[in-house]
């Protein structure tokens, strides 16, 4: 799969292929606005592969993890807020996994049909 401008993968293990493409459209205009904010690519650390809890919308293509460590704490308060006005009218929640045990991400997962 060709990465849309903005997006970065963080390893050749990242899967992507076989991600709904309404999350991946979501995915690479955030990318877009994250490179205009940042000046860098937004890093995607986990598509379809890796290990996930159970019932977990990664295998179905349904949510990608991306890298927040990459920025310094005002930059994560300008993405978040990004994050939190434009996902929900895409229809993808956003858990923000970055007080969990792998503080170095971000969760989005597609809803609806």
């Amino acid at each position: 799969m060709d990465l849309p401008m903005g997006l970065q993968l963080a390893s050749p293990d990242v899967v992507l292929d076989g991600v709904d493409q309404r999350l991946m459209n979501y995915v690479a205009h955030l990318g877009m606005v994250h490179r205009l904010l940042f000046g860098k690519d937004l890093v995607i650390t986990s598509g379809k592969e890796g290990k996930h809890v159970q019932n977990s919308f990664h295998k179905l293509g349904r949510a990608v993890d991306a890298r927040t460590e990459d920025k310094d704490p005002e930059e994560q308060l300008v993405f978040m807020t990004v994050v939190s006005f434009s996902a929900p009218a895409q229809g993808v929640a956003v858990f923000d996994e970055r007080s969990q045990s792998d503080p170095k991400h971000v969760h989005f997962e597609l809803h609806g049909d």
